[in-house]
């Protein structure tokens, strides 16, 4: 379907997100039979970090068909759940959301995925996730890392000072 309407290339933000790392495989399997026609660019789902390294995954690992270009982490999760970490408490509750990964562990993984070539793919939804992700990044290029190309997806409650620094 996405050729019929010009969509030759298509983006996976997780492989192995579903927790395993097979969906590379199959992903792999399925382009070469000729069952997928278009082009996927991957990144790699932080949650099988130890695996991916186990097998020597790295940035431009694939082929034409499927390529591994970047790294994708998750900082924390969705507003509509109340589990996107925000600066402030949610409206009615007594609590600002859950923080998947701190800002510490968000700059480990930006330093070493960036280093080992990856473009980082960084989820984050609340204004204080979004916080420790810029503050990971900035820190890690305060230290000399080139982070090429950080994308922040999602980036839903967003403030001014985080766009207009």
């Amino acid at each position: 379907h996405f050729m019929s309407i010009g969509l030759g290339t298509v983006g996976d933000a997780g492989i192995g997100a579903l927790g395993s790392e097979t969906e590379l495989t199959k992903l792999s399997e399925h382009a070469n039979n000729g069952d997928i026609h278009f082009r996927i660019r991957g990144y790699l789902s932080y949650a099988l970090d130890k695996k991916w390294q186990a097998l020597n995954i790295h940035p431009n690992y694939g082929n034409e068909k499927v390529r591994v270009v970047g790294f994708k982490i998750s900082a924390d999760g969705s507003n509509q759940a109340r589990t996107g970490l925000q600066r402030e408490n949610y409206p009615g509750f007594n609590h600002q959301g859950i923080p998947y990964l701190t800002e510490d562990q968000i700059y480990q993984y930006v330093k070493d995925k960036s280093e080992q070539g990856f473009q980082m793919a960084m989820h984050g939804n609340g204004d204080a996730s979004i916080d420790n992700i810029i503050s990971a990044v900035e820190r890690a290029k305060a230290e000399g890392v080139e982070v090429v190309k950080p994308r922040i997806e999602h980036c839903s409650i967003v403030q001014d000072d985080q766009l207009y620094p």
